[in-house]
């Protein structure tokens, strides 16, 4: 396999190209060829078992876990004393502690993360003086000359009510952010956890869109991007949908279908998805005429369907459909997910819209976005306070064009789309290369 130079040489490598270009392809075959450690972390097991099939050298932390009997976060300790290549699940990073990241550090891993995970999450709101009081009990601490306001556990431990900020102290980095009704914990990756490492790669698509990527911005980590070719690591290029513009039939609904009583528009933000039932109502109405119309007009079933909306109120969308409602919350739970015939999980049609790196659904053929994707406002204000401008239209198109990409056009087969949001699908027009609606 061919790799460019410059990619050995730099130290935070994100390897940015479209879905189904051969990223996974083109790190198994680099895991194979270097001589060094290499921890690699996915999104499902499935993706572990596929590594481990395709890298002999590399080790799965669950199922030797598994086999011991022991713990996985006490497993991965001892895989890398004894300078092990291993390959996880992203939630396992989580719970790396001090112990294993000097081990990492001393032994010289390099890590793998294929997709990207949340750069920042918001833990909960303080107001002031509560805050301060905690500091004066030195029960939280301020990272002292950290111009981005960093704080820690202190000497005595937080009251049981704040267990949340606790745990999260433990294995997370937390950053202050200050508004008018108060102090925001807003959570991020330990930055410790990727400066261990000789070398940090990550495989994803679009990620100047991620939250991981002002995170790396604001840690000052300098990455470098590359793209992927007939399964080698080549210089960079910025790749659009244009490729595609044959295979995805594009529908919008009629612009009676998301009108309440009265005949005002409906959102699709979680927000009024949370607090107007008379809105999440219409939304879950349509999601399901869609199907049916499908179901008439091109004869498909559950195992051709797919579709996302906010994940606190999916399960309204299924109605009286109760046998495929069960299904969908079997697939959502690892152990059930496990215990599923093929057949039952081809017939799964909720597909959190979060959803990367993985080919479960690669089946499907037509698909319901119902969501009009924003980042967390909370989120978005914390980053503007740190940088000029932050691209919300690329963050909500990265998180539409991935979910898409786990349906059948993944495999270069004919898709057919149907996008609730008018903002949605022009971003997705114009990735295209396609005329947007007025």
């Amino acid at each position: 396999m061919t790799i460019t130079p410059k990619f050995h040489l730099a130290k935070y490598r994100v390897i940015d190209a479209r879905m189904g270009a051969g990223k996974s392809t083109a790190i198994i075959s680099y895991i194979n060829s270097t001589y060094h450690l290499v921890i690699i972390l996915v999104e499902r097991q499935s993706e572990v078992d596929r590594y481990t099939k395709s890298c002999p050298r590399l080790i799965s932390v669950a199922d030797v876990a598994e086999q011991s009997g022991t713990l996985k976060s006490e497993e991965i300790v001892n895989l890398v004393k004894q300078g092990k290549s291993i390959v996880s699940t992203h939630q396992l990073f989580a719970r790396w502690d001090g112990e294993l990241l000097r081990e990492l550090k001393l032994k010289g891993y390099e890590l793998i993360k294929d997709e990207v995970i949340e750069g920042f999450e918001v833990l909960r709101q303080f107001k002031s003086e509560d805050f301060e009081l905690m500091l004066e009990r030195k029960q939280l601490e301020a990272l002292p000359n950290d111009e981005l306001k960093r704080v820690r556990l202190g000497l005595f431990p937080l009251p049981s009510r704040y267990q949340d900020v606790t745990d999260a102290l433990k294995n997370r980095d937390c950053y202050l952010y200050e508004f008018a009704d108060g102090i925001r914990l807003i959570t991020a990756p330990k930055e410790e956890a990727f400066r261990v490492f000789d070398k940090v790669t990550i495989l994803t698509y679009m990620f100047h869109a991620s939250t991981l990527s002002y995170m790396f911005k604001m840690n000052g980590y300098n990455f470098d991007c590359f793209s992927v070719s007939e399964g080698c690591i080549v210089s960079y290029v910025n790749q659009n949908g244009e490729p595609f513009l044959q295979l995805l039939l594009i529908e919008a609904l009629a612009k009676r279908a998301l009108r309440l009583s009265g005949g005002r528009p409906v959102s699709l933000s979680s927000s009024e998805a949370a607090n107007k039932p008379a809105v999440h109502a219409v939304i879950c109405k349509e999601i399901r005429n869609v199907y049916r119309r499908w179901q008439r007009d091109a004869g498909i079933s559950s195992n051709d369907f797919a579709y996302t909306y906010h994940g606190d109120y999916w399960e309204e969308v299924h109605h009286r459909d109760h046998s495929n409602l069960m299904l969908n919350r079997h697939y959502r739970d690892i152990v059930r997910r496990e215990q599923m015939t093929e057949e039952q999980r081809k017939a799964v049609t909720f597909i959190p819209q979060t959803t990367r790196g993985t080919n479960d659904h690669s089946h499907k053929k037509y698909m319901v976005f119902a969501v009009n994707v924003h980042m967390n406002p909370i989120i978005e204000n914390f980053l503007k306070s740190h940088f000029e401008t932050i691209d919300t239209d690329s963050y909500a198109l990265s998180r539409l064009v991935q979910w898409l990409w786990r349906g059948c056009i993944r495999k270069g087969e004919p898709m057919v789309c149907c996008v609730f949001s008018k903002r949605m699908r022009n971003l997705l027009k114009e990735w295209l290369g396609l005329p947007t609606e007025r």
